[in-house]
């Protein structure tokens, strides 16, 4: 009945697929939940206020050319967007509004990072170092959560606003 919507955008099918940092609407009740993941590696809901549901939060996981010399960004939830200049970063996240980017969050150290994958995911801190290595091996960083130092693959890392850390 079109009664839920996911990123702004009205659910036909309820088998429809959510992930990580979507925004659920229940239209109804005028409820806004963020899916999150636990220490387990569960996904759970965390309900927000509805300034919050306004933007969307994605992870750029590559960038590619395409016609006419536009950059275009692939998000790692599988959306594409077109941005006219390189800027931006695999690894790097975007704050949208609809298709406008509200702001750009850097991998870099001191970013607030949320592990969403090994072994310590559903964690959030502090990038210490970021370490590249050629070849191989992939890259990784070091964090800090309150009193521990973590190391994970840097592909794990989802960088995030650190208010959202707060909450």
């Amino acid at each position: 009945e079109k009664h839920i919507a996911v990123n702004a955008i009205p659910v036909h099918d309820y088998r429809l697929p959510v992930g990580l940092f979507d925004i659920i609407h229940i239209l109804p009740a005028q409820e806004h939940y963020i899916i999150l993941m636990d220490e387990r590696g569960k996904l759970t809901l965390k309900k927000i206020m509805k300034e919050q549901a306004a933007s969307h939060l994605l992870a750029i996981r590559n960038k590619t050319m395409v016609k006419d010399g536009k950059i275009q960004l692939n998000f790692l939830n599988g959306y594409n967007l077109l941005v006219p200049d390189g800027k931006y970063k695999a690894g790097d996240s975007l704050v949208l509004q609809g298709k406008k980017i509200m702001k750009h969050l850097k991998m870099e150290k001191g970013a607030t990072v949320y592990l969403i994958g090994g072994k310590y995911s559903g964690k959030i801190g502090t990038v210490e170092e970021i370490k590249t290595f050629k070849g191989f091996e992939k890259d990784r960083i070091i964090f800090k959560e309150k009193n521990h130092t973590y190391e994970t693959l840097k592909e794990y890392a989802f960088v995030i606003e650190k208010e959202f850390k707060d909450e």
